[in-house]
């Protein structure tokens, strides 16, 4: 009865998708322009929102109130940080730029080589965390079925037909959604709509749960502040002190992941289509936020008291009415739950299938053409490029859930992610404020981080606790050990960030300055610092002449076409 129940949910939650996805193209221009701020806003609101269900009170539950710090990070961005937000965003329209491979790679001289390891890095450090909700949508149907610690079943992931068919479902959505286009480069209001439905329903589930469980589930508000004082009594004092070092990380990994995160900037910056949005945004998010963050800390500490400590923490939202008996409340919260994890699922995935097929495979395609005058069509190529990118993703996530070895730590996994994205930070911000960074540092840069990620964080999930190498470090040197690198004894994320984030920055301005900028970097860099304001192009000048006035300032602007041919000229 629970598997079809189940069933029925998923259906009903594709076809709301399917609905809000077509009626997008029967609205009106006036009423769009009326509710594209807030769909824009709750659009860009989903990741921030998935957090909620699979990691924040997990980590409320074992360290406290330090996972505020995610939401300080993100509110920041929206709030201090919005004039550097609207500069960004200036840039991409000026540029042309579709992704945060593209704008990277624009810096740097429109390197090809800089945005394809972008690409490389941002493909390889998201398998983790989509891995993870593929995994939360299996652990969800488990605790739907009254399972409230999902990772009993044993320590590897068992083979359910719902899952599967699920994953298969999801798989074939998002593979039929990410290749209907040859280039996704206009706005897609059908996916912007469907993002903030799957946002509504997650925020109103998360607050049905909360005001639930605080209010009447376990009996009146101050009964519940007992029990939870009763149970927090007997147990063994803990320390839960906020640690500076792990709330100033996720504060960095919560404000750059409004930009670094491929999906989020493809929502935050490419869909954005006036300040007005942007404004909205502004204040939207942060309030979004901060109402349902509310319940996060008391949802993490009424969970043991009522359910044990063998519960798992990150289903505490769909355990708590399953066990208080409220069964609707049960559909609602696994409704939210799933809505949850699937938006992580698709929708990164379609946006990295499209950086692979566009900024990945691309140029590899263009220089095995037969001559290098010949103009070929690649217009049938790039979908099917971009469904076996989709295949390849989704294979490579579900095959990632089976190298986990033990518990699955979901907000350990979202982290690991995270760190891998915070790679692209140095280059990122270096090229908006350092006029002497290169194509080279930026190459050096996110290569050293990564390598340095992936010992660090990778793979000490794929090493049993008592292998040599996690115990000792590789042949015995103890400073050399993945989880505490040179001593650091630290939270795993904090020492992988601060490591991987120190090579990175290292080699970063190692690399620009071993050697000068070409001509099309320091010009990149005038664009990308300068940002001076937009005139009409020098029609009237030949391209010699432009090129000959060029030499004579800084005081230029770059109009890039299609063919990624620069047009050069003055500002007056």
């Amino acid at each position: 009865m629970v598997g079809w129940t189940g069933i029925l949910i998923v259906l009903f939650y594709f076809l709301l998708q399917y609905w809000a996805i077509r009626s997008a193209g029967r609205q009106t221009e006036t009423k769009s322009l009326l509710s594209r701020p807030f769909i824009y806003s709750s659009s860009v609101a989903a990741s921030g929102s998935t957090w909620l269900y699979y990691g924040s009170t997990d980590y409320a539950a074992k360290y406290g109130s330090e996972f505020i710090g995610l939401y300080i990070g993100i509110v920041l961005v929206f709030t201090l940080g919005f004039p550097l937000l609207l500069k960004i965003v200036e840039l991409a329209k000026s540029e042309g730029i579709k992704s945060i491979s593209d704008f990277i790679g624009a810096r740097y001289g429109k390197s090809f080589s800089v945005a394809a390891l972008v690409t490389l890095i941002t493909t390889i450090g998201l398998i983790p965390y989509i891995s993870l909700q593929m995994t939360a949508i299996h652990y969800l149907f488990d605790v739907f079925g009254g399972s409230y610690d999902p990772h009993s079943h044993g320590e590897e992931i068992d083979s359910h037909l719902l899952v599967l068919l699920m994953i298969l479902g999801i798989g074939y959505a998002t593979i039929s959604y990410s290749a209907r286009s040859t280039y996704f480069t206009d706005g897609h209001d059908g996916l912007l709509r469907a993002l903030a439905v799957d946002t509504v329903i997650k925020f109103v589930a998360f607050l049905f749960i909360g005001i639930a469980a605080t209010t009447f589930l376990f009996g009146p508000p101050a009964e519940v502040l007992n029990r939870v004082a009763r149970y927090q009594a007997d147990l063994p004092v803990r320390q839960m002190d906020v640690s500076v070092g792990n709330l100033v990380a996720l504060v960095l990994i919560g404000a750059s992941s409004v930009l670094l995160l491929p999906s989020q900037f493809y929502l935050t910056v490419v869909e954005n289509r006036s300040e007005k949005e942007l404004r909205t945004a502004r204040w939207f998010i942060p309030l979004t936020l901060l109402i349902a963050g509310l319940f996060v800390l008391p949802l993490a500490r009424i969970g043991p008291a009522v359910l044990g400590e063998h519960a798992s923490a990150d289903f505490y939202f769909l355990s708590l009415p399953l066990y208080a008996g409220q069964y609707w409340l049960g559909v609602i919260a696994f409704a939210g739950g799933l809505s949850a994890a699937t938006t992580m699922v698709i929708f990164p995935s379609i946006i990295l299938s499209i950086m692979i097929s566009n900024d990945l495979l691309p140029p590899v395609l263009i220089r095995r053409s037969s001559s290098p005058t010949e103009t070929r069509d690649f217009t049938r190529t790039i979908p099917n490029l971009r469904r076996v990118a989709m295949l390849g993703i989704l294979l490579a996530a579900l095959a990632y859930q089976f190298t986990i070895f033990g518990h699955v730590d979901f907000t350990r996994l979202a982290l690991i992610s995270a760190t891998a994205m915070m790679q692209l930070l140095p280059p990122f911000l270096g090229g908006l404020f350092w006029r002497r960074g290169t194509a080279r540092g930026a190459r050096w840069g996110m290569l050293g981080g990564f390598c340095v990620w992936l010992y660090t964080m990778v793979l000490p999930t794929m090493l049993d606790m008592t292998s040599s190498l996690h115990a000792d470090g590789p042949f015995e040197f103890s400073v050399l050990r993945p989880h505490a690198l040179f001593g650091l004894e630290a939270s795993n994320y904090v020492n992988g960030l601060f490591w991987s984030l120190s090579v990175n920055i290292t080699l970063f301005i190692a690399g620009s300055l071993s050697r000068s900028a070409t001509p099309l970097e320091r010009i990149q860099a005038s664009v990308f610092i300068t940002r001076k304001r937009l005139v009409p192009e020098c029609r009237r000048q030949s391209p010699a002449e432009c090129d000959r006035q060029s030499a004579q300032g800084d005081n230029i602007e770059i109009h890039w076409q299609r063919t990624n041919r620069p047009r050069i000229q003055f500002l007056s």
